[in-house]
């Protein structure tokens, strides 16, 4: 399948992509409700960042990759399992990778094959990519481990 993308062109062959496009689909299906209905379900008091019937429909589209934590709201407010859960994330990371087309590029050596600095350099890069290659920003936001105090605070 190729589509265009705002700003990008043509999107190359997106096989994970569709991939969590279907299970998306086969979420709602299966719980048969408006878009509307998902976004008050996906919607907690905790929450900071609330989620919209339309960029929930949008996820569903297939016209653009959703961010991780819209994947995680759909299939919540989908009841999934957390199977499935766990398997839309992987489909939404694999088609970050994909999207991007850097990973077959950087030929990174096995971690029982890395000698030198440049070989870890491309093994971080490719682990990097297989996360869906996270911004920035959800690097900063991500919960920090809490210091212990006392006298050996090196634990």
């Amino acid at each position: 399948m190729t589509s265009p993308l705002p700003g990008r062109g043509v999107r190359r062959t997106a096989r994970h992509h569709d991939g969590l496009t279907a299970l998306l689909r086969a979420l709602r299906d299966r719980c048969q409700l408006a878009f509307s209905e998902l976004a008050a379900r996906a919607a907690h008091p905790e929450d900071t960042a609330a989620v919209s019937a339309s960029t929930l429909k949008r996820a569903a589209g297939g016209r653009i990759l959703p961010q991780e934590h819209v994947v995680t709201a759909y299939a919540r407010a989908c009841a999934a399992t957390a199977e499935e859960e766990r398997e839309a994330l992987r489909l939404r990371r694999a088609a970050r990778a994909e999207e991007r087309g850097i990973l077959a590029a950087l030929q990174a050596p096995a971690v029982h094959s890395i000698r030198t600095p440049a070989d870890l350099d491309a093994a971080l890069a490719a682990a990097y990519e297989r996360a869906g290659a996270r911004p920035d920003a959800s690097f900063r936001n991500a919960p920090r481990p809490t210091r212990r105090t006392g006298p050996c605070s090196c634990r």
